[in-house]
C-alpha cells in the first residue's frame, strides 16, 4: 500500500488488491522463475524472486522476498 513510506493511490492500491485471488494459484504453480535478485544494506540482505504470468490478456507480475535467512514470502502483486 506505500511506496517509500507515502501512501500509494487509492485506484493503484484497489487494483492490487483486485488481483489478489490469483495469487495463490499462480505460487502454487510455479514454472520457473523470471529473475532473481539480492540487495544488501549494511548487515541485512533481501532476496527478491519474480514471477511473471498470463492470464488471457492480463499479465501479472508476484515477487516474492526473503529477509535474511527468513522464510520466502509474498511481497507484490501488480499488472505487468
Amino acid at each position: 500500500m506505500y511506496k517509500d513510506g507515502i501512501l500509494r493511490p487509492k485506484k493503484e492500491i484497489l487494483e492490487r488488491f483486485n488481483l489478489l485471488p490469483y495469487a495463490v494459484n499462480i505460487i502454487k504453480n510455479i514454472k520457473g522463475v523470471d529473475n532473481e535478485e539480492k540487495r544488501m544494506k549494511e548487515k541485512s540482505s533481501a532476496y527478491f524472486w519474480t514471477i511473471k504470468h498470463s492470464i488471457g490478456s492480463l499479465r501479472i507480475r508476484i515477487i516474492l522476498r526473503r529477509l535474511n535467512n527468513g522464510t520466502i514470502h509474498f511481497f507484490i502483486i501488480m499488472k505487468e
